[in-house]
């Protein structure tokens, strides 16, 4: 699938308001933009859309999808770099449980700010002697 640049699709807007023909559109296109013979040209359904688009949303290109992000903004990812400095010992499934985050989504947000979820384990300590063995 072709993609277009912000230029090249107001102009076959602003070609399609003027002619209101699809054709003479591509045509402008091929003259303004260098387009040889065999070169592609935005199709009918990329003018049309295009079109569309301007008219229902005042873009030429098309909305986000999905949903807004509602965990990982800045404030919770502060948050959570804040928590895990504070309290380096407390394992990822306390701090979500704390924060109010969800492990699923705590942890891309440790991955976000170069954190990675482990927890420390205390261990005996090593003599002379054992390192010696």
């Amino acid at each position: 699938m072709e993609r277009w640049n912000v230029q090249q699709r107001v102009n076959c807007v602003r070609s399609y308001y003027e002619t209101k023909s699809v054709a003479e559109v591509q045509r402008v296109f091929r003259q303004q933009f260098n387009v040889g013979r065999r070169g592609s040209v935005p199709s009918r359904n990329t003018i049309l859309a295009s079109v569309k688009k301007l008219e229902e949303t005042g873009s030429v290109f098309a909305m986000k999808h999905g949903a807004p992000r509602t965990v990982r903004t800045p404030e919770n990812l502060q948050r959570v770099r804040e928590a895990f400095e504070c309290s380096h010992r407390r394992s990822a499934r306390q701090h979500s449980r704390i924060l109010g985050v969800s492990r699923k989504s705590l942890f891309p947000m440790l991955k976000e700010i170069k954190f990675h979820p482990h927890k420390l384990q205390v261990v005996q300590q090593l003599s002379k002697t054992d390192k010696e063995a």
